[in-house]
């Protein structure tokens, strides 16, 4: 990322519902189960590296700091009206 070079950023390319997408009841954008279960536990391994966590509200960004220890955590949510 051109704007934090002086960050180490992993990335994770994976496939991603954008808005509707999907419908009620569809919680696997790939279709590929076992690929969405080794990216979420492949992440899970990723964090234990990582010394910031840069997220948004939400429980997956709860249990990624749950296993990173004692780390820098920015929420780009914080401050924000909640919009639910």
């Amino acid at each position: 990322i051109v704007k934090h070079p002086e960050y180490n950023w992993i990335y994770l390319n994976r496939t991603r519902f954008r808005g509707s997408e999907g419908g009620w009841g569809s919680h696997i954008p790939s279709n590929d189960p076992k690929q969405e279960v080794v990216l979420i536990l492949a992440t899970f391994q990723l964090v234990r590296r990582c010394e910031v966590l840069i997220h948004s509200t939400g429980g997956f960004a709860e249990n990624l700091y749950g296993h990173m220890g004692n780390v820098t955590r920015i929420n780009i949510d914080e401050g924000k009206e909640d919009v639910w």
